[in-house]
Order: C-alpha cells, then sequence, then structure tokens
C-alpha cells in the first residue's frame, strides 16, 4: 500500500504544482486499480476516486 500511496501523493502533487485545470489518471499497483479525476474551474472544484482490486 505504501508504493500506492507514494503514487497518489505524486499525481495530486503534481496536479495542484502546474496549471492543468483537470486530471484524469487511473494507477495500477500491486493488484490495485486506482482513478483519480480532479477538475478545477470557474465553477468549482471536483474530485473523484475508484478503487478495484483485481
Amino acid at each position: 500500500m505504501k508504493n500506492l500511496e507514494k503514487r497518489i501523493q505524486d499525481i495530486i502533487g503534481k496536479h495542484y504544482s502546474s496549471m492543468l485545470t483537470e486530471l484524469d489518471e487511473i494507477i495500477n499497483v500491486d493488484n490495485v486499480e486506482l482513478s483519480i479525476f480532479l477538475s478545477s474551474n470557474e465553477f468549482g472544484k471536483e474530485f473523484e476516486c475508484g478503487i478495484n482490486t483485481k
């Protein structure tokens, strides 16, 4: 799970340290698939996250 936590931190950190307004990413680590969607625009912020095990 440490690998998964590190990947999540890296991806979210990249999103907030850049000028991206949207991030849609799928991470596969240790038989777990994690989908992350982040969006930020004039209408507000949105965050969705899903987890599937293999």
